[in-house]
């Protein structure tokens, strides 16, 4: 039940990247991919996680995210999923503090 009440706010986002004009829908994908790569990140920091689910998750939001406006913004995200990858969840927490929006 816990993993479900974490993850709808990421499912609300994703859909919502299907409304608005073409720019603006890039823009909203870009910021829901990375929102989801962050939490996604946290959940697995919270071992709400599996590993796998975690980089299967954050290969897809770094794919989506270099196809949009900003394709940097997926080197991060694909340095995170290096960290879980490896195990890493000190610099997984080093990348998420990163990550987070100031």
């Amino acid at each position: 039940m816990r993993f479900l009440v974490r993850v709808a706010p990421i499912a609300v986002c994703l859909l919502l990247t299907g409304c608005g004009g073409n720019e603006e829908r890039e823009r909203t994908s870009a910021r829901s991919w990375s929102a989801t790569a962050q939490a996604v990140g946290q959940m697995w920091l919270d071992e709400d996680l599996p590993s796998a689910f975690t980089r299967d998750t954050l290969r897809k939001a770094a794919d989506e995210l270099g196809k949009g406006p900003l394709p940097a913004a997926a080197l991060p995200v694909d340095e995170l999923r290096e960290a879980v990858r490896r195990g890493d969840r000190d610099g997984a927490s080093r990348l998420l503090n990163e990550l987070a929006p100031r």
